[in-house]
């Protein structure tokens, strides 16, 4: 797996690239934050928290939903490839987000 490389690649470089590809995942996502740290193996990887509306949370669509959005953050960035990231995915829907924006200060 490459690894990621502060020298070569700037977390600017990886912020614009999210925020064109945040751009193209429609109106059921609200908001979507990002860090850049080490999963539970402590490989290099590029974590986002993804808000959708309560609406797009319902079950008989959750899955195409997320589906969507991960296939389009993972095909517009290629975090893998671009920057040895590899990519992980949290949601949570606008109501649950609402009951817990001062207990998670990550997700506001």
């Amino acid at each position: 797996m490459a690894v990621f490389h502060p020298g070569y690649v700037t977390g600017e470089m990886i912020a614009n690239e999210v925020e064109a590809a945040i751009k193209k995942l429609g109106p059921e996502v609200l908001r979507v934050r990002y860090n850049i740290g080490v999963d539970w193996k402590d490989d290099p990887c590029i974590k986002f928290r993804v808000v959708i509306t309560d609406a797009a949370s319902r079950k008989e669509v959750l899955g195409d939903v997320s589906a969507r959005i991960v296939r389009i953050l993972d095909d517009e960035l290629t975090p893998i490839e671009k920057w040895g990231l590899s990519p992980h995915f949290h949601f949570r829907n606008q109501s649950e987000q609402a009951q817990r924006d001062h207990l998670d200060l990550d997700w506001v």
